[in-house]
Formats: C-alpha cells, sequence, structure tokens
C-alpha cells in the first residue's frame, strides 16, 4: 500500500486544517451508514446518531494540520 501524501491545494493558501478518524473494533462491522459530507458544501445539519452496538470499539481522531514552508 502506498504511503498517504497531503498538500495545500491553493497556490495562495498558506495554512489548512484537516482531520483523520480512525475506528478500531474487535469484530467485523458494516460501518458504511456513517455519514460523511463534503467540506465544500454550506448546508450542514445535526441529526441524532444511532450507534450499532459491537463487542469493543474505540475511535481516534487526528488533527491534520498543515502550513506552508
Amino acid at each position: 500500500m502506498d504511503a498517504i501524501s497531503f498538500r495545500l491545494s491553493r497556490k495562495n493558501q498558506d495554512l489548512d486544517v484537516g482531520h483523520l478518524k480512525f475506528f478500531f473494533m474487535t469484530k467485523s462491522a458494516d460501518i458504511q451508514h456513517i455519514r460523511q459530507e463534503s467540506p465544500f458544501t454550506d448546508i450542514r445539519a445535526i441529526a441524532p446518531f444511532q450507534w450499532e452496538v459491537y463487542d469493543t470499539w474505540v475511535a481516534f481522531q487526528y488533527p491534520i494540520i498543515q502550513h506552508r514552508a
């Protein structure tokens, strides 16, 4: 598997902030129902979310902060 790389996409952009979220579970699970909206749309809404019960799970969220060198 190739490494993941990130870059500033706009020519005059000096800073970009995003995040990666990882889910780890003790059993196989279909998590396609977890919605991921485009960050480029202005429409955002909060909706109740029902988690499925798994044996054990944990999620880690890592910030990605990029500065132009």
